[in-house]
Formats: C-alpha cells, structure tokens, sequence
C-alpha cells in the first residue's frame, strides 16, 4: 500500500505534552495496557506506517558541512550542536515513587556533556502521515559523551551519547538534547527499574537539556531498544524515576 506524507503546514492532532498528570497513564501503558508504541514511526520491529512491516524509509542522509541546514530548516545545523552551551549542572535530582506518583527521595546529581570534533551528523527530513502526528524534521550528532552521577550511588554513568538537535512546532524554535541509552543491567551505579514496570523495560535512558538558563533533564526506563533514542531521535521513550532540577522543596 503507498504512503502518503502530509506538508509542514497540514492540519495534524495536537502534540502529546508531558506533564505530572501524565504520569497514571504512562503507568497503564507500562503494565500491559494498549498503546501505539510499535506502530513502526521510524524505529526497528513492528509494522511500518505503510503497512509493509518493518522500519520505515524515513530519508535520512549524512551531513558534511557544519553550516548546511538540516531539511533547509534556518539554524538546524551543525554550528549550533557544536557551539552549545550550558554543558554542565549541579542540582537537586528528584526520584519519583512510581506507584505513588509522588517524589521519594532527592539527591544531587552532576552532569557534564562533552562535544567533540570528528563525528557524523545525520539529518532526519520532517515528514507526516495521515491520521499521525508530525515528526518534525532533526540532526543528530554522534561526537558526544556524557556524564550523569548522583550522590546517592544510584547513577555512575560515563560513555557515549548522541545530541539532538531538532524543529518544532514553533517556527524557529529548536530543541536540543543529549541522551545516553542502553541495558538497564549495565548500570555502573545501584539503580534499579521500578518494580511497578513490565519485565521488557530494560532500556535506561539519561536525557539532558542544555541550557545557560534553564537546564534540565531525566531518567527514563523504556521498553524500546536504545536504538530508538540514539539513531532516531525519541528521547521522550520511556516512563521517567527521577528528573532535575527539581521543585523547590514545600
């Protein structure tokens, strides 16, 4: 059956927003509640949007020059994943009790994101399906590490990492994240996946948000190979234990 992509400026359902009212239905979802996660949007496994099975043909190609912009969008280039900034923080990480929903300890967290010369940066052309969100067009960058360590021994990791740098539904407004992704049962420190999850979450997923003003960032536990994060760009997979900087304390 052939696929039909829809235009940037299409009439498409609305983004699904993040927030701690969420976090219920993320749950469900996790303990073996339907869900869409395999619907074959760009990762590896499951049926492909054209019904053919398999990933998708998401048109992806190699960048050389740091200056070109990634789908002709302004500004998604190279240049600004290598002049980031606000590489490194210091705060108050909160982890959250998944059965309650509610914060169960915190912890300081240290994080530090280094961007070296030499790597590839691969773009991701915007395209959308009928009936399905929009995957705004990306670039990624694979010339990166990172580092997440908490005082509480619960994160002790260190390696590779990819950078995100990617359109939104904002015209000229870019989103840039670094995630680090891989087993669970590969953790250097003494975390653990919820107990409240289902057996196949195994993937741990660190996230960071840099930024001179507002840093942030996560750690998630997904379902989904780490390929999904690192190669095409989901860094939002996965149900969230523990975020920074957190809330100031009541």
């Amino acid at each position: 059956m052939q696929s039909f992509l829809l235009g940037r400026n299409a009439t498409h359902p609305l983004s699904l927003v993040l927030a701690a009212g969420s976090l219920a239905l993320a749950l469900s979802s996790a303990c073996g509640g339907g869900g869409n996660d395999d619907a074959g949007m760009g990762g590896s496994g499951g049926t492909g949007v054209d019904g053919s099975g398999g990933s998708v043909n998401d048109g992806r190609y190699v960048i050389e020059d740091a200056t070109e912009d990634c789908d002709e969008v302004d500004g998604l280039n190279g240049e600004a994943i290598l002049g980031a900034t606000g590489l490194t923080f210091s705060g108050d990480l909160s982890w959250t009790d998944l059965e309650t929903g509610y914060e169960s300890s915190r912890t300081i967290v240290d994080v530090e994101v280094t961007i070296s010369a030499g790597g590839t940066f691969t773009c991701i052309p915007f395209r959308q399906y009928p009936g399905q969100d929009p995957e705004y067009a990306r670039l990624s960058y694979d010339g990166v590490t990172l580092a997440m360590a908490t005082e509480d021994g619960a994160l002790e990791e260190s390696g590779p990492a990819v950078a995100w740098l990617a359109e939104t539904a904002d015209p000229g407004v870019l989103d840039l994240d670094v995630v680090r992704a891989f087993p669970a049962a590969d953790a250097q420190g003494t975390f653990e996946v919820s107990a409240s999850l289902a057996d196949d979450y195994d993937t741990l997923s660190l996230v960071y948000t840099p930024s001179q003003d507002m840093p942030l960032g996560y750690v998630s536990v997904a379902h989904e190979p780490a390929s999904e994060m690192l190669e095409n760009g989901n860094v939002g997979a996965g149900v969230p234990h523990g975020y920074f900087p957190a809330l100031p304390a009541p």
